[in-house]
């Protein structure tokens, strides 16, 4: 995994999904912004938003908050919500909390 020092988040459009793309530290001004990214796509035509944490190297417990309220959003909407390859600091944070039935994930 390459150094990340960029806190930043990118999404783009695949035929049946929207993707999200998180690198760095996932705190609560970071995470603000992704959870409204997340719920303006859920108002669009996507059959399923992916998260792709990977290259997370640390999620406070605010950005925990906003994704288990996207999550259930998601749910409540019929939508497909997975996180995708969490990294270590992200798992070890929903661990902690018991919030892995809140999260269907993909490991890559």
């Amino acid at each position: 995994m390459e150094d990340v020092s960029v806190d930043e988040i990118w999404d783009y459009q695949t035929d049946h999904a929207r993707i999200f793309v998180v690198r760095g530290e996932l705190d609560a001004h970071l995470s603000a912004d992704l959870r409204s990214r997340l719920e303006a796509a859920l108002l669009g035509p996507s059959e399923a938003l992916l998260i792709d944490l990977e290259d997370v190297t640390f999620m406070d417990a605010a950005a925990l908050g906003d994704l288990v309220t996207v999550f259930k959003k998601a749910r409540a909407r019929g939508a497909a919500t997975r996180l995708v390859a969490p990294s270590a600091a992200v798992r070890r944070l929903i661990h902690a909390t018991e919030t892995e039935c809140v999260f269907p994930t993909h490991r890559n």
